[in-house]
């Protein structure tokens, strides 16, 4: 699931563009945030294989040899996928920002 979430975030057509995918987006946070809390703290982790041009703020990594090349492995706990969650929704209150301000919704909760 985190994979898919990395690739949908890379595959963004724009940082400040409001689509499905921002949906999408928010749903896989969701869902890893959801399956990890029903674990025991101890256990609230996850092994991702790092896709390019994503930094997650993670501390332990691991090298692996992939035929030629080398991957980064990241255990990446439930505190850290909030923070990213987090982030990801400061994103997207920023550009609904934008846009309530663009068609002049200042009124408006957004």
């Amino acid at each position: 699931m985190y994979q898919r979430l990395q690739l949908l975030r890379n595959a963004s057509t724009s940082e400040m563009d409001v689509d499905l995918e921002t949906l999408e987006i928010s749903e896989a946070y969701l869902a890893i945030i959801n399956a990890l809390s029903c674990v025991a703290k101890k256990n609230a982790w996850i092994f991702v294989s790092k896709v390019d041009e994503v930094e997650s703020p993670a501390v332990k990594r691991i090298k692996m040899d992939d035929h030629g090349g080398t991957r980064t492995r990241i255990a990446l706990s439930l505190e850290e996928v909030r923070k990213e969650y987090a982030v990801e929704l400061e994103r997207q209150e920023i550009i609904l920002g934008k846009v309530a301000d663009e068609f002049g919704l200042e009124g408006f909760d957004v």
